[in-house]
């Protein structure tokens, strides 16, 4: 059984089961004896319901922070690994004692934690975006670099080149709240497979007789059953204002589609590229050489395409990011018992500008950037990072073990000597602020033009 959301377009949106039973007789859905290596606690689920939703007629209207809060009290439930092997497109899933698992039993409302692991020369993803979404995510932690959290999630990827010989280690901590089957999968090849919005409406389902999940030679997915009695439904603040600014900056900007390619389209190519736009080539028959910035890891490095005359009207992709974009450094530094924050002009500290009230960080409307935020003090720094993030259409998170698919965030952990990045394309202009835990603040301003 798939349940789906009414509408990710409206306000707020609702996920429904389809029985209502008295939660006050909830019991344990683990059953020792089943294949599935559930080493689950006793459900929780009565306690998270009455700690965070309310009840009218049968249906538990459940507040996602409040759930998040309740969770952070809670031991975790069960554990599984995805280990994935040194090369080909397959994962092994094992409970906490070690046992592999061929399905994985969950219980609504009981905490649980999900980790990609190993030392894969290949990138592979966890996705399920209607799991996710139908879960209140506690936390996602990459290996002793940084956690954020979030209301909700699309997927994790590892990185398969710049982990480096200690692997990597990747974390989802959840709490399952609708009832239901779902599948975990590899997106990678799969039709349908990162269409986040639409499965979460149910408008398309991903194929998973194709691509990394099903194909001949793959077995990248694993069936996932979510028990319970209760009826749940959550809320996702920001939805339908995600969704339209990801259309919006998905039709100005390749970025936006929140995948792993650039794609450059129109109607006719031009012979410029505007600053930050699509590279246009000519539509009048001379081959021409065009220039574009690779900033897939922040180093102004140049490339160079040279479009075919047959190609006029048609699309081009680019082996990278073919846009000319903006890489933004934050760097946090210990000032006495505050968090000095600072504008760089690249990853080693070089023309260091404190970020002030009279001397924000400027991020440009419409435009890619690679926001890269590290942390130089001696103790973890948290971020708020909510109001801003909100404003974004967000193509991942990443740092050097992994990439994170992500609508927006509620906050940042970064711990010291580590850093991470947020590619985005800013929306909405205006003022914003970061701030840290200890009350230090870093102001941003998001303008129409540099």
């Amino acid at each position: 059984m798939r349940l789906s959301f009414v509408s990710f377009r409206t306000r707020s949106i609702v996920i429904f089961a389809t029985v209502a039973l008295a939660i006050g007789n909830q019991t344990s859905c683990n059953d020792s004896d089943d294949d599935t290596g559930d080493d689950s606690v006793t459900p929780a689920t009565t306690d998270a319901i009455a700690f965070a939703c309310a009840e009218s007629d049968g249906v538990h209207s459940c507040d996602r922070a409040k759930v998040s809060e309740w969770s952070k009290t809670q031991e975790i439930g069960s554990e599984y690994n995805f280990t994935l092997p040194a090369s080909g497109n397959s994962f092994t899933v094992t409970d906490a004692a070690g046992a592999v698992v061929e399905s994985i039993k969950l219980t609504q409302g009981v905490p649980v934690r999900f980790v990609l692991k190993g030392d894969a020369t290949n990138a592979h993803y966890l996705n399920e975006p209607l799991l996710w979404a139908n879960s209140v995510v506690r936390s996602v932690d990459s290996k002793d670099s940084y956690s954020f959290s979030a209301p909700y999630i699309n997927g994790i990827e590892n990185r398969k080149t710049t982990a480096g010989a200690d692997g990597f280690e990747l974390a989802v901590t959840f709490v399952p709240m609708v009832r239901g089957s779902y599948n975990i999968y590899c997106q990678i090849g799969v039709n349908n497979g990162n269409n986040y919005d639409l499965i979460r409406s149910s408008a398309v389902t991903p194929d998973l007789a194709s691509g990394h999940a099903g194909a001949t030679g793959n077995s990248m997915k694993i069936a996932v059953e979510v028990t319970g009695d209760a009826v749940v439904e959550l809320s996702t603040p920001y939805a339908d204002e995600h969704a339209a600014r990801m259309r919006a900056a998905f039709d100005n900007h390749p970025w936006a589609d929140n995948g792993s390619y650039a794609t450059l389209k129109g109607p006719n190519w031009t012979s410029a590229a505007p600053s930050g736009q699509h590279l246009w080539a000519t539509s009048s028959g001379a081959d021409k050489a065009f220039t574009y910035t690779d900033d897939s890891k922040c180093t102004g490095r140049t490339n160079s395409i040279t479009p075919k005359a047959s190609s006029a009207g048609t699309e081009i992709t680019l082996p990278a990011i073919g846009v000319t974009g903006y890489c933004k450094f934050l760097n946090m530094t210990a000032s006495g018992s505050d968090v000095r924050f600072s504008e760089t002009s690249d990853s080693s500290g070089t023309g260091s500008v404190d970020v002030t009230e009279s001397s924000p960080m400027k991020l440009r409307t419409g435009h890619a950037h690679i926001l890269r935020i590290s942390n130089n003090s001696e103790s973890d720094v948290e971020l708020d990072v909510a109001k801003l993030t909100t404003s974004f259409a967000i193509r991942k998170l990443q740092d050097k073990y992994g990439e994170y698919k992500v609508d927006f965030l509620t906050g940042i952990t970064i711990k010291p000597g580590k850093w991470m990045e947020i590619w985005a394309v800013p929306m909405v202009a205006g003022s914003y602020v970061l701030t840290s835990s200890n009350g230090s603040s870093a102001p941003i301003q998001v303008v129409d033009t540099l």
